[in-house]
């Protein structure tokens, strides 16, 4: 048999409703390919605003850094990013 591993994925996100088509946004993520940080995790934290200006038309611009546990399964550079997203509903 093989050996068995077991990883920890977790996300998370909160909303706040502003006004009917105007949130405020948290959002939360974390992974660690097998339960002990010590070899190595990720987690993002982000925040933002999602538009509803029409029922057919979304826009999302979040603020996300991403922090690394470097180990020796999983590592990475730490890094912020900016994401901007545009979705046409049809």
């Amino acid at each position: 048999g093989g050996a068995v591993t077991e990883g920890m994925v977790t996300s998370q996100e909160l909303t706040y409703l502003l006004r009917q088509g105007l949130e405020l946004k948290a959002t939360h993520d974390f992974f660690d390919p097998d339960k002990h940080r010590g070899t190595g995790a990720k987690e993002r934290w982000g925040g933002g605003i999602f538009v509803m200006p029409y029922p057919y038309l979304t826009l999302e611009g979040l603020l996300r850094k991403t922090e690394f546990e470097n180990g020796v399964l999983f590592s990475g550079r730490d890094f912020t990013e900016t994401v901007l997203q545009l979705h046409l509903l049809y």
